[in-house]
């Protein structure tokens, strides 16, 4: 299969063949692709895109391409980012900092005014200066976040859920592993509807229903 982002649509019942977005037809190489709840973004990281003069060249450029009817626009970068960036309804994007710190952590950035906003660190419990947390999937309505940790593991599943309290503070999180026994399941992301959650384990993509995720919360 050639560079670029590819897609497949679920028709009755069956995964069609992949096809090419066409953006840029595949000239670079994009990866970790992820697409905004409504579908009309696509958020991706590209090894070797052309960054704007002024920016630093670093080893996570991101890039955002809008829907243009059963197009895509050409992608622009938008002056955030870092890997594997998910969005909630209100546009805030939630993503991996792999720069500034021994080991990667996740970060979240507002869309305000038009433009991103410097990035915001999600506090502990989330965050940790000892153990590597990345590949965030944040909810729609910002109420729980699934990312990948280096955390100890049920099932060697490498999957953890946040939710968020009602004060805006963060819960501890929790492994996802009696549920999702996959080995080394990781790299979360929600159904378009938030019924499923997809996630990979060696290579392959498996899906699991997002009920579990009411399982998992724990009591107020």
């Amino acid at each position: 299969m050639d560079n670029g982002i590819w897609y497949s649509k679920l028709q009755n019942g069956i995964w069609t063949e992949p096809l090419n977005t066409n953006i840029d037809y595949g000239k670079y190489a994009d990866f970790e692709m992820n697409i905004s709840p409504n579908g009309e973004k696509i958020f991706f990281n590209s090894i070797d895109r052309p960054l704007p003069k002024v920016v630093k060249t670093t080893n996570t450029q991101t890039w955002i391409s809008e829907r243009k009817g059963d197009k895509w626009s050409n992608p622009i970068y938008p002056g955030v980012g870092g890997m594997y960036i998910t969005s909630t309804a209100d546009g805030t994007l939630y993503f991996t900092n792999t720069t500034d710190k021994p080991r990667a952590y996740i970060v979240k950035s507002r869309y305000m005014n038009g433009k991103y906003q410097p990035e915001e660190i999600i506090p502990e419990p989330v965050f940790s200066e000892i153990r590597g947390d990345m590949h965030p999937c944040i909810a729609t309505d910002e109420s729980y976040l699934i990312f990948d940790s280096s955390r100890e593991k049920v099932n060697n599943c490498a999957l953890f859920i946040s939710f968020k309290k009602i004060n805006g503070s963060w819960s501890d999180p929790i492994n996802m592993g009696k549920y999702i026994t996959q080995d080394k399941a990781a790299m979360a992301t929600i159904s378009g509807d938030g019924k499923l959650i997809y996630f990979r384990s060696k290579g392959i993509i498996w899906w699991v229903s997002a009920e579990i995720i009411n399982d998992l919360k724990p009591a107020e």
